[in-house]
C-alpha cells in the first residue's frame, strides 16, 4: 500500500506547484514527524518543515491572536473552543476527510464547532488503570475482567507477602483523575457550561472517593513518585495516562492496561483525550491533503507502539485490545476554555483542602462554586 501511495504523491503533485509546508506537532512522537516529514519530501520534492512545541497550548494561544500560524497543527480536542472563537481554522467538508480515513461522527464531533469541522482527527489517549501482572499470582488478572472493584484489587493475591509492596495508589489532588470519577456520579456541568461545584455529584464523588483514602483502601502518591514504584515493582495498581506505556514495556514491566475500577455501583469512565490536525492556510489544503495522506499510511506502527487509539480507522488493530475494553466507557473533557481554567484551578484547591481537612467537603465546594460565579 505504500507503495502505491508514494506512487500517486509523486505523479500527481510535482513539487514546482507548492514549495513547503509547516507543520507544529507535540507530544510523543517527535523522531517520527521529522522521518515521515522527510519521507514524504523525498518522495514529492515538496519541503515539510515540523516544529516540534513542547508547550503547543500556549503557543498555539498566543499565535491565534497574532495570526502567526503554521499550515497544518497538531492540537487537543479540548482547544477546540479556542480555535472556533478564532476564526482562523479551515473548515473540513466530509469529502475531504473521507479521502484520508474512516473517522466516526464521535471523533469528528470533539474537533467541531456550528456544524464545521475544524480538525482532522489523529490519535487519543485515554486514562487507564496499570496493572504489576508480576506482582500477583497468575490467575488474579482473570479476576478483574468484569465491573472490577477497588474492593478486589485489594484481594488480589499476590506472589509473594511484601509490605513494601503497595495495593492501589493514584493522586487524589489531580483535577484531571479526578474527573473521570465526578463523570461516574453524575452530570458535571449546570445548564450553562459550568462546573456544578455545588451539585450532588460533587459532594458525593469527592466524599466517597476521599473516603478511599481516608480509610486506607487507596494510598496517595503524586504522579513520578507512582510512576517509581511501579517501575520498582513496589505498586500493584494505578491511575494514569496510556501513554505512560511504552515506558513500562521498555523497562521490561510485566503490566496489564484495565478500565478504571467501579466505587460501590458506580461505573467509572475514562478519560479520552483526542489530537488532530487543524489546517490554517486554505492555499495549502490539496498538499496538506497529500501530506496528511501520507501521514496516515505511515502511523499505525507509530499508533499501536505508543498504545495511543488511532482515529482514522473503524477497526482497531488486536494490539490494541486493552484500550477497545477501557474505549467502551469512556468521558471527555468539555471544550469551553472557561470550564477548564475555573475547573483545574477550583477543583485543585477543593481536593487538596479537603485531603488534609483544612475545610469541609461542603465548605470547600461552596466556595468553589462561589470562584465559578465570579469568574464565569
Amino acid at each position: 500500500m505504500r507503495g502505491i501511495v508514494a506512487a500517486i504523491l509523486s505523479v500527481v503533485f510535482p513539487a514546482v506547484l507548492f514549495s513547503a509546508l509547516t507543520v507544529w506537532v507535540s507530544w510523543e512522537g517527535e523522531e517520527f514527524f521529522y522521518k515521515v516529514a522527510r519521507e514524504f519530501e523525498r518522495l514529492t520534492g515538496i519541503e515539510v518543515e515540523v516544529l516540534y512545541v513542547p508547550r503547543i497550548d500556549t503557543k498555539l494561544q498566543l499565535s491565534l491572536r497574532t495570526g502567526h500560524l503554521p499550515d497544518i497543527c497538531l492540537v487537543q480536542d479540548v482547544s477546540t473552543g479556542i480555535i472556533a472563537a478564532s476564526g482562523r481554522a479551515v473548515p473540513l467538508d466530509p469529502e475531504f476527510l473521507a479521502s484520508l480515513g474512516y473517522f466516526s461522527e464521535d471523533a469528528l464531533s470533539v474537533f467541531s464547532s456550528n456544524g464545521k469541522y475544524l480538525a482532522v482527527p489523529f490519535y487519543a489517549d485515554l486514562q487507564v488503570g496499570f496493572l504489576n501482572r508480576s506482582l500477583v499470582k497468575p490467575d488474579a488478572p482473570s479476576q478483574l475482567m468484569s465491573g472490577y472493584t477497588i474492593e478486589d484489587l485489594k484481594k488480589l493475591p499476590r506472589v509473594k507477602d511484601d509490605k513494601d509492596v503497595i495495593s492501589v495508589a493514584w493522586d487524589f489532588m489531580s483535577p484531571y483523575v479526578f474527573f473521570s470519577f465526578l463523570a461516574g456520579y453524575g452530570e458535571v456541568t449546570d445548564s450553562r457550561g459550568m462546573p456544578a461545584f455545588s451539585s450532588d455529584t460533587y459532594a458525593s464523588a469527592v466524599s466517597e472517593v476521599r473516603e478511599l483514602f481516608a480509610s486506607g483502601t487507596v494510598l496517595r502518591l503524586e504522579r513520578q513518585a507512582m510512576v517509581s514504584r511501579f517501575l520498582a515493582g513496589k505498586l500493584i495498581f494505578m491511575l494514569q495516562g496510556s501513554f505512560l506505556a511504552p515506558e513500562f514495556e521498555r523497562a521490561g514491566i510485566d503490566f496489564q492496561i484495565l478500565p478504571f475500577p467501579r466505587v460501590g455501583d458506580k461505573s467509572i469512565p475514562s478519560v479520552i483525550d483526542s489530537k488532530g490536525f487543524v489546517i490554517f492556510d486554505e492555499k495549502s489544503l490539496e498538499p496538506v491533503r497529500l501530506f496528511l495522506s501520507f501521514l496516515f499510511e505511515e502511523s499505525m506502527d507509530f499508533a499501536t507502539s505508543n498504545y495511543k487509539i488511532p482515529l482514522w480507522v473503524q477497526e482497531l488493530p488486536v494490539e490494541l485490545v486493552d484500550l477497545e475494553r477501557v474505549m467502551e466507557n469512556v468521558v471527555r473533557m468539555p471544550s469551553d476554555m472557561r470550564f477548564q481554567q475555573i475547573y483545574g484551578e477550583a477543583m485543585r484547591t477543593v481536593l487538596q483542602v479537603v485531603y488534609v481537612q483544612a475545610m469541609s467537603i461542603d465548605d470547600a465546594l461552596k466556595s468553589a462554586q462561589a470562584f465559578a460565579e465570579s469568574n464565569w
